[in-house]
């Protein structure tokens, strides 16, 4: 006949159940944490090339002012010569008829 030697359960069984468990979820934190940091370095990469484009367009839009401005100055000063022109013109045919 054999003998059976009936081993006894740990009481600390539960304890270390917890533990493992509780490691387990500190990992798997660990892991969402780097997730999310990486996420958020792609959204801060992504705002920092908006801003950059944000001002490229800012510049562009003042270099296109100042570019309409000198147009408008430019267009004013040809209607300006036009109309003198058509004055000189007027003249020259009123006094040619006379």
């Amino acid at each position: 006949m054999e003998l059976e030697v009936e081993q006894p359960i740990s009481p600390y069984i539960l304890n270390d159940i917890t533990q493992m468990l509780t490691a387990v979820g500190v990992i798997l934190t660990a892991i969402n944490a780097i997730a999310a940091r990486r996420k958020l370095n792609k959204v801060d990469k992504k705002i920092d090339v908006a801003a950059i484009k944000t001002d490229e367009a800012k510049a562009a839009a003042i270099v296109a002012k100042d570019t309409a401005a000198a147009t408008s100055v430019t267009v004013a000063e040809a209607h300006a010569t036009t109309i003198e022109k058509i004055e000189e013109v007027k003249v020259i045919v009123e006094n040619g008829k006379k």
